[in-house]
């Protein structure tokens, strides 16, 4: 089996000029996300700020993870427990 990369970086350009490295990653199903910015000008910069993110598991924004409503609901009758 070939390996893969945690991620992809890819340069894009913004109307300004300015050029921003971007990166893709892999969902839970194996399917490629959509493209999230790094912020970083260097490919250097955005490869050392996507592996930062691997080791703190936020490759994946959080705002975007999706959750089950029966973990969302588990404590909604719960006065003191309910988010």
């Amino acid at each position: 089996m070939r390996y893969k990369e945690p991620f992809t970086l890819f340069l894009r350009k913004l109307p300004s000029g300015k050029r921003i490295w971007d990166y893709q990653t892999y969902d839970k199903n194996n399917k490629r996300t959509s493209a999230f910015s790094t912020g970083k000008k260097s490919k250097t910069a955005a490869k050392a700020y996507c592996f930062d993110l691997l080791k703190k598991d936020l490759l994946i924004p959080i705002r975007l993870r999706r959750i089950s409503f029966k973990k969302y609901s588990e404590n909604w009758w719960h006065w003191d427990e309910c988010e």
